[in-house]
């Protein structure tokens, strides 16, 4: 939105000097605002005027042994109030639309200089270089990637990749043949299909730094380069440039009370407290689908306990780098259940805007704020290993 601090010259003829200051009072007055709801008073008052001319010319010429009846022209005037005050709601919510328009045009500009991950097929090809991601749906037995230029036309097709999670796709910006193609917006086209040959759904993302905002329309618009972006298809911000709950919380590290955590390089880690009168812990750790990866039992510790995984399952075997759960069952000395909290720490990467909450992304796993215990500068502590055998 550019905004432009020069106003209209006003040219001045010294044979009407009356008719320069008539042009400079209308230039320095404001004009008036005309909206939906006082378009609608200004017709009620002239309807309104109407109806008590009319009335009064009946009234006036009635037959003073058959007088009109009342009622009809009661009714009418309640309905006319009535009307009014409708109109006069709607200015309200005028007024309460606007408000809200100019917060969220603000709101709109922190994302300038901020990494945004969106719902959106369309990127720059830029110094030969354009990425996007996709998902297909799991039962995809086979997919097709398609690059579109600005206006429509297939530049590039190759086959893609399925199965389950976000992969991703980089373009050089040439075709099969090594043609290159200009710097531009390009859009990417994922078709996939199931055993049967059915089409099945997928889904295309895309990646970028906000460079500019745009208010003008019925809601703001976010500019990457030269890609347009409605507010609503953000996904997520990251490598925010100026602090602002939730998005301060990105680069630092956080305590939650949660029981996801990620399994990176071979470590995982968690940390856990059961009550004082617990005899015996039964710990179970899981993947993200709830199959059991290992079940032990530990005798814990007053206060804080930490278990640090190393990727091990139960047979011995190695597990890939994801998302794990732990639970914890405790019980005393006569076999009933005590109390039991199990805590994470991660450093936040990204800022899940999608639902109707912020929430706090460490690696794969997503966090609620309400289950945020404190707030620290990444730090790295060293623990014992405990794994399968």
């Amino acid at each position: 939105m550019a905004i432009n601090g020069l106003s209209p010259a006003i040219i001045s003829d010294p044979k009407n000097p009356s008719a320069a200051a008539a042009a400079a009072s209308a230039a320095s007055s404001p004009a008036p605002v005309v909206t939906a709801s006082g378009n609608a008073l200004n017709k009620l008052a002239n309807d309104f005027d109407s109806f008590l001319t009319l009335l009064t010319t009946q009234l006036q010429n009635q037959d003073p042994l058959e007088p009109m009846d009342s009622k009809e022209f009661t009714s009418q005037l309640v309905q006319f109030t009535s009307v009014e005050q409708s109109i006069q709601s709607n200015k309200n919510l005028e007024k309460l639309i606007a408000l809200t328009s100019g917060n969220t045009s603000s709101a709109a500009f922190n994302y300038i200089g901020r990494e945004v991950r969106m719902a959106n097929s369309s990127t720059n090809l830029s110094n030969g270089m354009a990425n996007w991601s996709y998902e297909v749906d799991p039962k995809a037995a086979s997919s097709a990637i398609t690059v579109l230029d600005a206006k429509g036309n297939a530049v590039f097709t190759v086959e893609g990749v399925t199965g389950a999670g976000t992969h991703n796709f980089a373009w050089d910006g040439k075709d099969k043949n090594g043609k290159a193609f200009p710097d531009g917006v390009y859009s990417l086209s994922v078709s996939a299909l199931d055993l049967n040959k059915k089409p099945v759904t997928a889904k295309v993302f895309t990646t970028g730094t906000v460079t500019n905002v745009e208010v003008s329309g019925d809601e703001p618009s976010l500019f990457i380069g030269n890609v347009k972006v409605p507010l609503k298809d953000v996904l997520s911000v990251t490598r925010s440039s100026s602090a602002g709950a939730p998005l301060d919380y990105i680069g630092r590290e956080i305590r939650t009370i949660n029981t996801n955590t990620n399994l990176a390089n071979g470590t995982a880690n968690w940390t856990y407290e059961v009550d004082p009168k617990a005899a015996s812990t039964l710990v179970i750790l899981k993947d993200s689908a709830g199959k059991v990866m290992l079940e032990q039992n530990v005798t814990p510790a007053a206060g804080l306990n930490t278990l640090t995984w190393n990727g091990l399952d139960k047979n011995g075997d190695q597990q890939p780098n994801g998302v794990y759960s732990i639970s914890i069952t405790a019980v005393d000395k006569d076999d009933v259940p005590v109390s039991s909290k199990v805590f994470t720490n991660g450093t936040v990467t990204s800022v899940d805007t999608s639902g109707n909450q912020p929430v706090l992304v460490i690696g794969g796993v997503k966090i609620n704020l309400s289950d945020v215990l404190t707030v620290t500068e990444p730090a790295k502590t060293a623990t014992a290993t405990t794994g399968g055998s």
